[in-house]
């Protein structure tokens, strides 16, 4: 049996997306469009191929064989034209990034500069992270990458950029620079960044001690951080990288934090599948390049 390789397109679009919507959108075309297409390899193929249920659209076992013989006879066509058509001197492509918002304060400026050099019209949509739902847009393609301190399943093709560290960063008074102990840390007044700005480090319990810090001020906007540290005399526990931004623009200073608090690292995230299109290769080099440390 031939089958329309067109066909085989809309289908391993709803398979990633879940959404005969999220599949049009994709493909550029219209919702009725992707339904005609779908029914005509139903009928092909004898068989419902997805189930509409509360989660999307759930794929049915000829689905679930189909799809990794769909999945990479496409990719391996599209490999074959994107190597010919991708330049990133005069590419028009826009790319979505899920960021953090330490990510967007740290990362971004200096991947934009890089951009402004190389790609001057290549363009980048900043996505909020969200950890408990980056793994399935990346599955999905609904973003292209993501910059992120978490430990992703194996579905997830992950490269650490960088090793960090939280410090503690306030107004100290004098040249206060010896790192704090627990104690020092207990009697401190903290704002702290909400769980929903994405970050893990959002301290509020003191490692092996089991104590909780005094936090009098929660947000979700790292830009509220610096005025507020400063003015109400408050400290903040971030990754090194912020705290640099914070004495350079703020003059506030940081000092280490016992060693009971872990280093973590943080990785590049992206579709975990076998190909990788021109354009999106050139970007998780970019990215690489720009941001990581050498290793």
């Amino acid at each position: 049996m031939a089958l329309d390789l067109d066909l085989l397109r809309v289908f391993v679009e709803v398979f990633d997306r879940g959404s005969l919507t999220r599949a049009a959108i994709t493909l550029r075309v219209t919702q009725p469009s992707v339904s005609y297409s779908l029914t005509r390899l139903r009928r092909e193929l004898a068989d419902p191929l997805f189930i509409r249920s509360a989660q999307g659209m759930e794929p049915t076992p000829r689905a679930l064989d189909l799809y990794p013989v769909a999945r990479s006879a496409i990719d391996q066509i599209d490999a074959v034209v994107d190597r010919s058509r991708f330049d990133p001197a005069t590419a028009t492509t826009r790319f979505r990034l899920a960021l953090t918002d330490m990510g967007e304060s740290a990362l971004l400026p200096p991947l934009l500069e890089r951009l402004s050099q190389t790609a001057p019209h290549i363009g980048i949509d900043v996505v909020p992270m969200d950890a408990d739902y980056v793994e399935r847009w990346l599955l999905r393609g609904e973003v292209d990458a993501a910059i992120a301190s978490i430990v992703p399943s194996s579905r997830v093709a992950s490269t650490v950029l960088f090793d960090e560290r939280y410090v503690c960063v306030a107004d100290w008074p004098g040249e206060a620079r010896t790192p704090l102990t627990a104690a020092e840390l207990s009697a401190l007044r903290f704002a702290a960044l909400d769980s929903t700005a994405g970050h893990p480090g959002a301290v509020t319990v003191l490692p092996d001690h089991g104590a909780s810090l005094d936090v009098v001020l929660r947000t979700a906007h790292l830009s509220t951080l610096p005025e507020a540290i400063r003015r109400g005399r408050l400290a903040a526990i971030v990754p090194s990288r912020i705290a640099s931004g914070f004495e350079q623009r703020w003059g506030l200073s940081m000092r280490e934090l016992p060693p009971s608090f872990a280093s973590f690292q943080v990785r590049l995230l992206s579709n975990g599948s076998d190909y990788v299109s021109a354009a999106r290769r050139w970007l998780l080099e970019t990215v690489t390049e720009t941001i990581g440390d050498p290793r």
